[in-house]
């Protein structure tokens, strides 16, 4: 799931998840969706995380970098 994403963060897309919801992701460009996971990684995650932990890490390092109300949150 983390490669998808970080894939959907770089180059964008649309698709259905798998509640059945629909989703669209502008793309960020590689050095943003590389900067937003490094930063997760490094500072957020630890080797008893979970998805949800890495949601809530990617949102937080993507508001650190770029804003809490940025199109980089928005997207991630």
């Amino acid at each position: 799931m983390q490669n998808y994403w970080f894939y959907l963060l770089a180059e964008g897309g649309t698709g259905t998840n798998d509640n059945g919801e629909p989703f669209s992701v502008n793309a960020l460009g590689m050095d943003k969706a590389a900067d937003i996971a490094y930063r997760n990684l490094a500072f957020y995650l630890t080797p008893s995380s979970q998805y949800a932990d890495a949601r809530a890490g990617a949102l937080q390092s993507a508001a650190d970098l770029y804003g809490t109300c940025s199109a980089e949150v928005i997207e991630t």
